[in-house]
């Protein structure tokens, strides 16, 4: 809860940026989507969708990915905070930008840049699963 808040606070106070860390362990090795599925069965990753469903987002397969367990709570947090500003109406556009290490099917950052189409404000918490090369 103190990230989110910290997060929540960069964003009114230092130009609408936040960053939220996660200290996991690396999943260079999850290569494909089964292997990806396998850590899911696991315990070890969660499915989820890069652009929420309850965002917009559609179930296909280009919008899925996965954040490794234990991340997914930082997760809701975020999509809830940028729903809620959505519903306030600080922002109005929504991109979301994966970044991966290697060939690895799991991203190792999450950048949301939230927007508005009229006003200079905006949001961007960025999600770290584990260090970017």
């Amino acid at each position: 809860m103190k990230r989110l808040l910290a997060s929540i606070f960069a964003f009114f106070a230092g130009g609408g940026q936040a960053q939220i860390e996660g200290a996991g362990p690396q999943f260079a090795h999850v290569i494909s989507t089964a292997l990806a599925d396998a850590e899911v069965k696991k315990g070890n990753l969660v499915k989820v969708h890069l652009f929420p469903l309850e965002l917009g987002g559609h179930d296909v397969p280009p919008n899925v990915t996965y954040i490794p367990i234990g991340m997914e709570d930082m997760w809701k947090k975020i999509i809830g905070t940028i729903e809620q500003f959505g519903a306030d109406g600080l922002i109005d556009k929504l991109r979301v930008e994966p970044e991966y290490n290697g060939d690895s099917v799991v991203p190792c950052r999450i950048k949301f840049i939230g927007t508005h189409s009229t006003e200079k404000r905006g949001f961007e918490p960025t999600l770290e699963m584990w260090r970017c090369a």
